[in-house]
């Protein structure tokens, strides 16, 4: 899988983890956008529009993340 950056610039919501962090823990912990969107309940679309920075993060949002990043598949 090739690691393709993102072009935009990512804001911090609160102390949760921006957009390229989050991408960055889920290619790590070996976790596809598919797999993630999947886990989330979301579209593969929506995870990278979060992750490449296209839509804010929620305090909800970024918990959902981390339970889908800490889900074992």
């Amino acid at each position: 899988m090739k690691f393709v950056p993102c072009t935009k610039t990512v804001k911090l919501i609160d102390s949760g983890p921006t957009g390229a962090k989050a991408r960055a823990l889920r290619i790590t912990a070996g976790i596809s956008l598919r797999d993630m969107a999947k886990r989330m309940n979301f579209t593969p679309a929506y995870v990278s529009d979060l992750e490449c920075g296209k839509r804010n993060w929620s305090k909800s949002l970024v918990e959902k993340y981390e339970r889908a990043l800490n889900r074992h598949a």
